[in-house]
C-alpha cells in the first residue's frame, strides 16, 4: 500500500463521513485531460454539482465550455473576470452588498486563478492515480470540527479562514486553499445549496493535497484527547479492518473527561 492510499484510507477510518472524500486536479494541457479516465457532460455542469457527484463516487471532468456556471469559471481560471468584477458592480447587481464599495473590496481579496486552465478533474481522492492538488471535504460540523482539530494539531492555530457565505465550493473549498496553502472552512452558499442535495447542517473543507498527511495524522493524534469511548471502538475496527491499526488507544477518558464510563460499543 502506498502512502497516498493509507492516507485515504486512515481519513475515513478517522472521521465519521456520509461523503467520499474528493480530490481536484488543475488541468493546463489538453493531452492530459483527454487522458484522465472520467465523464464529461454533455451539457454545461456546475462546478459545485461536480463536486458534489463526487462525494457520490463519481468521477467528472470539465473545460471551459462544459463548466457551466460563471462565479466558478472566473475563479478556476477558465475565464478572466470582467471589469465589472473589480469594480464592484457585479456583485452590486446580485443584491449581496450594500453599495459597490464593499463589492469591490470583497472581490479584490477572493482567490482568482489566473493561470489559463484547460480543464479540471474532480473524483474521489482515492481514485487519483497522481496526486491532485486540493481535497474538499463535506460534513456535518462535528467532524469539521474533527478535521480542524487535526489540522491544528499538526499546523498549528491557523487564523486566515476566509468566508463570505458566497462562492463556497469554487472560492472557498477550491481556490483560497490551493493559493494560499492552507486549510479554509465554508459553511456553503445559497447557491450551492440551491443546485446540489447539502444538508442544513452539512458545511465543506478545502485543504491542498500538499497538506493532506499532515491533516490526518493530526486527527489520527488527537482521537485519545478528543473521542468518547464508542467512537474509538468504531475508529479501530474500522483501522483493524484495512490492517492499519497501529495506535495506542486508551479507552476510558479524553481531555475533558477523566473518567469516561461510556460503553465501548
Amino acid at each position: 500500500m502506498n502512502k497516498h492510499d493509507e492516507t485515504v484510507k486512515k481519513a475515513y477510518a478517522l472521521l465519521n463521513l456520509k461523503r467520499r472524500i474528493v480530490g481536484v486536479q488543475f488541468i493546463y494541457e489538453k493531452e492530459k485531460y483527454d487522458s484522465v479516465r472520467a465523464i464529461e457532460p454533455i451539457r454545461p455542469m456546475y462546478y459545485c454539482q461536480a463536486v458534489c457527484a463526487a462525494c457520490a463516487g463519481n468521477a467528472i471532468k470539465l473545460t471551459r465550455d462544459s463548466s457551466g456556471c460563471r462565479g466558478s469559471s472566473r475563479a478556476l481560471g477558465f475565464v478572466s473576470p470582467a471589469s465589472e468584477y473589480y469594480t464592484g458592480e457585479a456583485g452590486l447587481s446580485l443584491g449581496l452588498y450594500e453599495n459597490c464599495e464593499v463589492a469591490c473590496s470583497v472581490a479584490r481579496k477572493l482567490a482568482i486563478m489566473h493561470r489559463p486552465l484547460y480543464g479540471i478533474s474532480v473524483m474521489p481522492v482515492e481514485m487519483f492515480e497522481s496526486a491532485p492538488d486540493v481535497v474538499l471535504m463535506v460534513a456535518d460540523t462535528r467532524e469539521a470540527m474533527r478535521i480542524v482539530q487535526g489540522y491544528t494539531c499538526t499546523y498549528g492555530l491557523h487564523d486566515r479562514f476566509c468566508m463570505s457565505g458566497n462562492q463556497a465550493i469554487c472560492v472557498e473549498c477550491t481556490t483560497y486553499p490551493y493559493i494560499n496553502q492552507c486549510l479554509n472552512l465554508s459553511v456553503l452558499c445559497a447557491g450551492t445549496r440551491f443546485r446540489t442535495d447539502w444538508k442544513n447542517d452539512e458545511v465543506a473543507v478545502g485543504i491542498p493535497y500538499s497538506k493532506f498527511e499532515g491533516l490526518v495524522k493530526g486527527i489520527e493524534n488527537t482521537v485519545n484527547a478528543i473521542e468518547r469511548n464508542h467512537r474509538k471502538a468504531e475508529i479501530e475496527a474500522a483501522l483493524r479492518e484495512e490492517g492499519l491499526f497501529h495506535m495506542n488507544l486508551e479507552y476510558g477518558h479524553t481531555y475533558f473527561l477523566k473518567n469516561d464510563m461510556s460503553p465501548k460499543e
